[in-house]
C-alpha cells in the first residue's frame, strides 16, 4: 500500500510537470507566433524605409544637378557682362573648372 500511495504521488507529481511544460510550450507558441508578427512588421517597415530612401536620394541627386545648373547660368552670365564691359578682354582660360595659381589661371587638379 505504501508503495502504491508512493507511486501515485510520483504520478500526481509528474502530471503537474507535464501540466506546466504544457503551459510552458503553449506560451512560447504564443511568443514566436508574435514574434513572427512583429518580424513582418519590422520587414514591411524596412522596405518602406528602403523605398524612402531611394526616392531622397533620387530627389538628392536631381538638387545636386539643379544647383551646378543654376551655378552655371550665373557663371555664364556673368561671363557674358565681363565681355559686354570688356569686349576687348581674352576670357578664353575663364571657366568654372580653372583656378588661379601663382597668379595665373590654370586648369584645376580636382
Amino acid at each position: 500500500m505504501a508503495e502504491l500511495a508512493k507511486t501515485k504521488e510520483e504520478n500526481a507529481k509528474i502530471a503537474a510537470e507535464l501540466a506546466q511544460a504544457r503551459e510552458e510550450n503553449k506560451k512560447v507558441a504564443e511568443d514566436l507566433v508574435q514574434a513572427r508578427e512583429k518580424t513582418e512588421e519590422l520587414k514591411k517597415r524596412a522596405n518602406e524605409l528602403e523605398q524612402q530612401t531611394k526616392g531622397l536620394k533620387k530627389q538628392s541627386k536631381e538638387l545636386e544637378l539643379s544647383s551646378a545648373q543654376v551655378l552655371a547660368a550665373g557663371f555664364d552670365a556673368a561671363m557674358e557682362q565681363v565681355a559686354c564691359q570688356y569686349p576687348d578682354l581674352d576670357l578664353s582660360m575663364v571657366s568654372l573648372y580653372n583656378e588661379v595659381v601663382d597668379g595665373k589661371i590654370v586648369p584645376s587638379e580636382d
